[in-house]
């Protein structure tokens, strides 16, 4: 099995932007009829979700989470080694939208920055990848940006479409020889099962399809999801003599309502360690993890440390587990914004 153990790395850091365009899951009558609508919103805990405007995209929201992040952590943009932006949402067919994140951010040309083309997954990932990355390199600051604009990749035709939500994350991290804990992590993959969820046109292989919208199988997925996730979990648990106590939140990928209290089932977790904010923003896929935990910081009345397990699932199919403590000054924000990128004349403009 993949385990690997990354030490005297922390986290600093999470911030969320999320687009200024909130939609309620009962109001999309000008699509669906109201009896679908409620079936709907009962069946996945989905009322609502926040969509990206007309030219809003998801290196926009990301690029937002981190410009506020390393304000608040007051940061030295010559000091960020590594960028990496983990999505399967991207600007253009080239560059790497990390090269152009990079630019915009204002960092120096001795900052690694490149794309990882995951969903679900992305965050559980992108730890292990950027904290290996850290331990084998001189790079000694970093930052992780999940982002999705899955409501531009999904077809509005459909129901199912009205499951996701857009944003963007950014988290912070760095050495730190202090590190009370190290960050564990299980990565899994499942290739033979890509179609599972297929956006079937527009890459090199099918250039000209007319569809290229991401299509799920859900049923497919929902057995997967409660079969292979829960025993991931408790393989890595046992792997790293975790106890279920030991662990102050269970932070899963916002798959549905349903999934998730399988999960809770099949593991034997505590309901109250396992909150949900799909409710709020649908599920974002990349970025349903730094969601839940962000959130999770901001709702704690008094400052603690926080042993989180994270677990995500996605297209791929690939998978993974990863544990990680936050210090009780770990800095949290969440915020909405109409920022795009114009492109044209390199600025950012705030949409009407």
């Amino acid at each position: 099995m993949p385990f690997g153990t990354i030490h005297n790395v922390s986290l600093r850091g999470i911030t969320c932007a999320l687009p200024d365009n909130r939609v309620f899951t009962r109001e999309r009558t000008d699509l669906f009829d109201a009896e679908e609508l409620k079936r709907f919103e009962e069946g996945t805990g989905v009322t609502s979700t926040c969509r990206t405007l007309e030219k809003q995209l998801a290196s926009d929201l990301c690029y937002e989470a981190a410009e506020a992040l390393l304000n608040k952590l007051g940061w030295e943009r010559e000091s960020i080694g590594a960028l990496i932006y983990i999505s399967s949402s991207f600007d253009y067919l080239a560059p790497a939208t990390a090269c152009v994140l990079q630019h915009r951010l204002g960092l120096s040309v001795e900052c690694i920055a490149e794309d990882i083309n995951m969903g679900c997954s992305a965050y559980v990932y992108g730890l292990a990848t950027i904290g290996s990355l850290m331990q084998t390199s001189d790079v000694k600051r970093a930052l992780l940006l999940c982002g999705e604009n899955s409501s531009k990749a999904v077809d509005p035709q459909s129901t199912s479409g009205l499951l996701y939500g857009d944003a963007g994350t950014a988290t912070a991290l760095e050495k730190d020889e202090r590190a009370a804990y190290p960050i564990h992590y299980l990565l899994l993959t499942d290739g033979n099962k890509f179609k599972s969820i297929f956006a079937r046109d527009g890459g090199e292989r099918h250039p000209h399809g007319e569809n290229n919208h991401v299509k799920t199988s859900s049923v497919d997925v929902f057995a997967f999801s409660i079969r292979e996730v829960p025993k991931s979990i408790i393989e890595f648990m046992e792997r790293f003599d975790i106890q279920r106590d030991d662990i102050d939140l269970y932070a899963f990928y916002q798959a549905n309502e349903k999934v998730i209290g399988r999960i809770i089932k099949w593991c034997k977790l505590p309901p109250e360690k396992v909150p949900l904010t799909l409710t709020k923003f649908g599920n974002t896929s990349a970025a349903s993890i730094p969601i839940v935990i962000a959130t999770d910081i901001l709702n704690r009345e008094h400052g603690s440390d926080v042993h989180v397990l994270a677990s995500g699932l996605g297209v791929g199919l690939s998978w993974g587990v990863a544990d990680i403590f936050l210090a009780k000054d770990m800095l949290a924000d969440m915020f909405f914004t109409r920022n795009y990128y114009d492109d044209d004349n390199d600025c950012t403009v705030t949409a009407p």
